[in-house]
C-alpha cells in the first residue's frame, strides 16, 4: 500500500493551467462535462493545472468519470465537508456579521457572501479527492475494484448555473493586492485560488476575515486540522470503488508521455496539500458569519420570552437587528428635547438671504419674530 504523507514540493515547480476561456475543442467539452458530473460551476486551478500534461489529464478523467457520478463519490464529499466544518468549528472564529453590518454591508450582500462561501463549501471536495486519487494512482496505490455501481440519485444542484464573479489580480486596487499578496505568503504558493478571488468580490471583507485568520495560521491547532483533513481524504480515496477500472499503471504511463521524469507527479503532490489548506481556512471564513448568526439566533429566541421593562421597548431594536440593520436611534444623533433646528437668515449688499449658520435653539427662544424672519423647522 502506497504511503501518501503529507509532502509539499520543494522547490515548487512551474505550474501552466489551461484557463477556461483558452479552452477549445475537445479540451472545452471535457471542461464542460467535468463541471457537470461534478456539479461546479467552475473549473478548479487543479484539473486546469492537469490539463497542461493532456494525455495524463484525459486519462484521469476518462477513469474517474464514472466514479465521480456515483453516490459512494457524493456520499464521500459529504462526509469529508462534515469533518471540516465540525473541525474549523472547534477553533471558535470570531463573528463576522455584525462588524460587517456596521460599515454599510446589508442583509441581501451577506446573504450573497453565504451562497458564494457554500458554492465552494460543496465543491471542493470532490477537486480534492481528484487530486488526492491521481497522487495515490502516481506513488504505485491503486482503487478497489467494483463492478456494482452506486447510481447517482440525487437531482442536479442549481449551482452548476451559477454565475461566480472573479476579481482578478489586475482587477483589484493596491489595497486589495496587498491581501493577495500576504495570501500567496502564507500559503507558499505562486498563484491564488478561485476561492480567495472569488470572495475578494467584497473587499472589505476579504480583508477583515484574512485579518482575522492570518494570526491562527501559526497555531498548533490549525496545523493539527490540516493533517486531519488530509489523513481524511487519503482515508476516504482508498475506501472508493474502482467503477471506471482507473489503473495507476496506465495513468503512470501517460504521465511519462506527457512530460519529463517526474514533472507530472511533483505537480500532482502540489495540490492534495494546498487543498487541505484551503478547506480549513475557506470554512473559517464562512463558520466566522455562521456563528454570529448561531449567536443572534439564541439571544433573539431568549428576548422572545423576556416582557420589556416598564417605559422601554426594545421591539425595533430586535427587529432591526434580526434585518441586519442598526436601530434608526443608533444611526442618527439624539436631538435635544424641546428644540427647534434654526438656521438664521441674513441680508447680504445686494438684498439677497443667505443662511449664515445653523444651530438649536429652545423653544421658548423662538419669538414671533425669529418665527417671521428665520428658517425654523
Amino acid at each position: 500500500m502506497a504511503n501518501l504523507p503529507r509532502l509539499k514540493p520543494d522547490p515548487i515547480p512551474p505550474l501552466h493551467p489551461v484557463p477556461e476561456f483558452l479552452a477549445e475543442g475537445e479540451l472545452k467539452a471535457r471542461y464542460e462535462d467535468m463541471k457537470a458530473v461534478l456539479r461546479v460551476p467552475w473549473m478548479g486551478v487543479v484539473m486546469m493545472s492537469f490539463a497542461h500534461y493532456r494525455a495524463f489529464y484525459d486519462a484521469l478523467w476518462q477513469g474517474a468519470r464514472t466514479l465521480c457520478a456515483s453516490r459512494d463519490f457524493t456520499e464521500a464529499c459529504h462526509r469529508l465537508r462534515h469533518l471540516v466544518e465540525e473541525k474549523v468549528n472547534a477553533l471558535g472564529p470570531p463573528p463576522l456579521r455584525k462588524r460587517l453590518a456596521q460599515i454599510g454591508y446589508a442583509q441581501r450582500e451577506l446573504q450573497e457572501i453565504d451562497e458564494s462561501i457554500e458554492i465552494f463549501s460543496e465543491g471542493n471536495f470532490p477537486y480534492l479527492l481528484l487530486a488526492t486519487l491521481a497522487r495515490l494512482l502516481l506513488e504505485g496505490g491503486e482503487l478497489h475494484t467494483s463492478h456494482d455501481i452506486g447510481i447517482q440519485t440525487e437531482p442536479a444542484s442549481p449551482r452548476t448555473a451559477g454565475n461566480l464573479v472573479l476579481m482578478e489580480y489586475h482587477h483589484a486596487d493596491a489595497s486589495t493586492r496587498l491581501v493577495f499578496d500576504d495570501v500567496k505568503t502564507a500559503l507558499g504558493l505562486p498563484f491564488l485560488n478561485t476561492d480567495y478571488r472569488a470572495l475578494a468580490r467584497w473587499p472589505s471583507y476579504f480583508a477583515l476575515a484574512w485579518t482575522d485568520l492570518r494570526p491562527r495560521l501559526q497555531r498548533g491547532e490549525y496545523e493539527t486540522l490540516v493533517a486531519e483533513i488530509h489523513e481524511a481524504a487519503v482515508s476516504t480515496v482508498r475506501s472508493l470503488p474502482n467503477y471506471g477500472n482507473l489503473r495507476g499503471e496506465a495513468l503512470r504511463v501517460t504521465a511519462r508521455s506527457s512530460a519529463s521524469e517526474g514533472e507530472v507527479l511533483s505537480v500532482v503532490r502540489l495540490f492534495p496539500v494546498v487543498a487541505a489548506r484551503s478547506r480549513g481556512k475557506r470554512r473559517f471564513l464562512s463558520c466566522a458569519i455562521a456563528i454570529a448568526d448561531l449567536y443572534v439566533a439564541r439571544v433573539n429566541q431568549a428576548r422572545a420570552y423576556s416582557f420589556p421593562p416598564p417605559r422601554i421597548c426594545r421591539l425595533p431594536g430586535e427587529l432591526a437587528a434580526l434585518f441586519g440593520r442598526e436601530p434608526r436611534h443608533a444611526r442618527y444623533a439624539a436631538e435635544p428635547p424641546n428644540t427647534f433646528q434654526h438656521a438664521r437668515r441674513e441680508k447680504d449688499a445686494s438684498g439677497c438671504w443667505h443662511s449664515s449658520y445653523v444651530t438649536r435653539i429652545l423653544r421658548r427662544h423662538a419669538t414671533f419674530k425669529a418665527l417671521c424672519t428665520d428658517r425654523i423647522f
